[in-house]
């Protein structure tokens, strides 16, 4: 196909309405004779022209034109058409008749097949090409590993559902497959969480439809243990609803290879029988210890104290599974985003962290996926021990001491956002001696502000006078907490406009500043750039760039507002705002106050646009402000 016929049909698409010939004839440079010859090819590749006295129209095209303008449009899309056409082909292929179907130069089309070969090599496998032809060599294993996870990272991608067969293009069929995994499994008593089913499943869909194209796993010759006889009888089970549903026989190959993902992913444990006295019972000491090595350094280097019993036995068994995977070379989805690294910054610094002690200590490769788990486990006791709950003081009448109830009531319905430090009688009622953020009365006396009215036995509207107080409280102190202590955190000389091209470059130049400050240590740079090689810290516009420990001088935070946009880490963002941010030790408390409003703010996209147009630092400290403090 010419590859005006692409650029016309483009241009259609833009304009929307009708174009008269004699435009389109101006804007291509031929004769209208050859717009209508585009017109027919158009039409006749997928495309609905109208043609009328108005002109031409562009009314609809098929899926196969859609993927045809998007990969020409867009370079990573071309990518991974070029991966799945050579995944899918039972022959080398034609690097000239590549060239010609994505529409590009053969140059081109080698600079693709490098690309690839970069991704490949994560998953064992290579391209091979002799003189012209060009094909991919590899285990079928991980062929299928490849694409469980370009599926699960893709999902939404139209030409992926489109060309798996079975799943996710047909919800209805997905829904019955996580089900019957979902029993068969439960038939034999093995578990498996929501996460582990959507990978079986996965797997089962993939290799229905590599099967069916001719494309059988091979046998791994591998001794697998006796032990799991439960897991036998769940994989005939699997086998035999593939048979009837897929029309597919698994070989004797594919049947070890589904043996092997269900022992990666289910767990034959009961894990309301587990606790932290027994757990020896059921997980390898080797397991254990790590879990306990991890949580003595994250208590050493981060200050917390929040690990309990349930978390030792959850991420303990989360350990196991993680070197499970581990062995073989299965994958993880990535079931969030950014979305959990903006919401608990902190949680998902510690699981980099966590990440980082597996890897030196033990020889781990944690992908992001891996990272994103292990930071839904710290965020179940990070959370909670991070609470910013507000104090208050409750009040009640000398002669009704059975008011204290009303008290443990008022507690339990706030339990989330205030404790009661003292319970008192009116009578031996002294601000001097009980004092608290917030009292709360069954009295109608003058006594000291904040303070809520409510009747001996509370109703709706005194649950909501209390709610309305806290808030305001909460807000207040931030107010408080702002305006004290944000601007010896960030001071004019850590203000700057940047026009650096280079990620790495720009945090040396930042962390350049600080350490002349003397707030930062001379390895601080290195630190960085550590943490950047593990997770990059950018989220939307913004990167916030940090070494793992509360290990600085001095806490601060550095501003670089960068124009134009500069293109941040692996995950190649376009970055407006940077945020160099130190923590000292002792002020980590504070400090992590100022950084939860921080992180609120340029959140939004819309203050981060905002603030990206400030020239200076009071500019800056201006508009800042009044987002911070703004209700």
């Amino acid at each position: 196909m010419n590859k005006k016929v692409i650029q016309m049909v483009r241009y259609l698409q833009r304009d929307g309405a009708w174009v008269r010939g004699e435009r389109l004839s101006a804007q291509f440079g031929v004769s209208t004779r050859q717009i209508r010859n585009y017109v027919s090819a158009a039409n006749a590749s997928g495309c609905l022209i109208s043609s009328s006295e108005k002109g031409y129209r562009l009314l609809d095209m098929n899926p196969s034109f859609r993927m045809l303008l998007d990969a020409e449009d867009n370079p990573e899309s071309r990518l991974k058409r070029l991966l799945l056409v050579l995944l899918f082909s039972s022959e080398p292929e034609d690097i000239f008749t590549f060239s010609e179907q994505f529409y590009v130069s053969v140059p081109t089309m080698e600079a693709d097949l490098q690309k690839l070969r970069r991704v490949l090599r994560e998953y064992a496998l290579e391209i091979v090409r002799e003189r012209d032809l060009v094909w991919i060599s590899g285990a079928e294993k991980n062929k299928r590993r490849l694409l469980c996870n370009y599926c699960y990272a893709e999902q939404r991608n139209e030409y992926l559902a489109n060309r798996t067969s079975f799943f996710p293009q047909d919800a209805a069929k997905e829904i019955s497959l996580r089900q019957a995994v979902r029993e068969k499994l439960l038939e034999q008593g093995i578990f498996a969480n929501d996460y582990s089913l959507g990978n079986i499943a996965l797997y089962l869909a993939v290799s229905a439809e590599r099967i069916c194209a001719g494309f059988q796993v091979e046998a791994s010759g591998q001794l697998m243990p006796d032990a799991f006889n439960r897991i036998d009888l769940a994989v005939t089970a699997l086998a035999a609803y593939m048979s009837l549903h897929f029309s597919l026989s698994l070989s004797e190959a594919e049947t070890q290879a589904l043996r092997e993902v269900l022992i990666q992913q289910v767990s034959l444990l009961d894990y309301t029988k587990i606790s932290p006295d027994n757990l020896n019972e059921f997980v390898e000491e080797k397991y254990c210890a790590i879990t306990r090595e991890i949580m003595d350094q994250v208590k050493q280097f981060y200050h917390i104290e929040c690990f309990d019993g349930d978390f030792y036995v959850r991420f303990t068994l989360h350990i196991r599974n993680i070197f499970t995977r581990q062995q073989g070379g299965f994958f993880t989805r990535r079931f969030l985003d950014d979305s959990l690294k903006v919401a608990y910054p902190i949680a998902h610094d510690i699981s980099v962290f966590i990440a980082q002690i597996l890897s030196k200590n033990y020889g781990a490769k944690i992908s992001d996926d891996e990272v994103t788990c292990i930071a839904f486990h710290i965020c179940s006791c990070v959370y909670d021990y991070s609470k910013n709950r507000i104090s208050a003081v409750f009040i009640y009448e000398s002669y009704y001491d059975f008011f204290r109830k009303t008290a443990e009531v008022v507690a339990q319905r706030f339990s989330e956002d205030l404790f009661i430090k003292h319970t008192v009688s009116i009578s031996d009622y002294l601000p001097s001696v009980y004092h608290a953020d917030l009292l709360i009365s069954t009295v109608d006396a003058p006594l000291p502000e904040p303070c809520v009215l409510i009747h001996p036995f509370p109703q709706k509207q005194d649950f909501a006078a209390i709610q309305t107080q806290i808030k305001k409280i909460r807000q207040k102190k931030e107010r408080d907490l702002v305006s004290k202590t944000f601007l010896s955190y960030f001071n004019r000389d850590f203000f700057l406009r940047s026009t650096q091209s280079d990620s790495h470059a720009l945090i040396r130049q930042m962390c350049a500043q600080v350490i002349d400050q003397q707030y930062a240590t001379e390895d601080f740079t290195q630190r960085v750039l550590l943490r950047e090689t593990m997770a990059d810290t950018a989220f939307g516009a913004v990167a916030m760039p940090h070494a793992l420990s509360f290990s600085t001088l001095k806490s601060f935070l550095s501003v670089a507002i960068c124009d134009p946009p500069i293109l941040w880490g692996h995950s190649a963002k376009k970055v407006q705002l940077v945020i160099l941010i130190g923590t000292n030790s002792k002020e980590r408390r504070t400090f992590s106050r100022i950084m939860d409003l921080l992180i609120e703010v340029v959140s939004d996209a819309a203050n981060v646009a905002e603030l990206e147009r400030c020239e200076n630092y009071d500019a800056f400290i201006d508009r800042f402000f009044s987002m911070l403090l703004e209700d």
